[in-house]
């Protein structure tokens, strides 16, 4: 079964979100917020709604900081991909039983932390590409 996977970079204050998953394989692991795109659905809107409910922000997405490829549990062909979001509004919160818990994290706390980080190379390339201000426009994914 082939996957996309969408999620968000937030930064505020110089400071990136990141999320502790809380079931499955990954429990413990930190991570951005991010999940599977729904049937229907198109990979921003995926975005836009995973990180709503794995951090209660409404955001808007401003580019792209990266695409990546993975084989899920060595079998499943999966494609990430990762987008510069902004916050609109709300405030932080999530579902307990999905997130243990989320916290702002600088880029040298993440460094410090990069063995407790669930896929650390997709992380940390998108932090680089957006310290340096390489945002790839959205029309890089055609809408057709």
């Amino acid at each position: 079964m082939n996957r996309i996977i969408a999620g968000t970079i937030l930064e505020n204050d110089g400071k990136i979100l990141l999320v502790k998953e809380n079931r499955n394989r990954d429990k413990g692991k930190w991570w951005i917020p991010a999940g599977g795109v729904d049937e229907g659905e198109l990979i921003e809107e995926g975005a836009v709604r995973e990180t709503f409910e794995e951090s209660g922000f409404n955001v808007k997405i401003s580019g792209i900081l990266c695409i990546y490829n993975k084989v899920l549990g060595g079998v499943d062909p999966a494609i990430g991909i990762i987008y510069k979001g902004q916050i609109i509004d709300g405030e932080l919160r999530f579902d307990s039983e999905e997130i243990a818990e989320a916290k702002w994290f600088s880029y040298d706390e993440i460094i410090s932390i990069k063995d407790e980080l669930r896929n650390p190379l997709p992380i940390l390339k998108c932090i680089e590409m957006l310290k340096k201000g390489n945002v790839l426009p959205l029309d890089t994914i055609l809408k057709i």
